[in-house]
């Protein structure tokens, strides 16, 4: 388990979603990144708006919800085929 203290509020957490962790996310998982695999910013916050409010996870925007984000694209691929 992490160690952060932090609990954001969801106005913060959705503020984050929408800009900096999106763009986190692309500049790994987005077309030419990183870790290219294709993902589009729509599916990255779509994979940060459920990791925000997963029970019992404390979302803060790291390199473990970036990774996390990852999983959840490659998972709501799979379900729309």
């Amino acid at each position: 388990m992490r160690k952060y203290a932090t609990v954001w509020t969801n106005e913060f957490a959705d503020r984050v979603a929408d800009t900096e962790f999106i763009n986190y996310c692309y500049l790994f998982y987005g077309p030419g990144g990183v870790y290219d695999i294709k993902a589009t910013k729509k599916e990255l916050k779509a994979a940060a708006e459920i990791l925000q409010y997963v029970p019992g996870w404390n979302f803060v925007g790291d390199s473990t919800d970036r990774e996390h984000a990852k999983e959840l694209v490659l998972i709501m691929r799979n379900k729309g085929e």
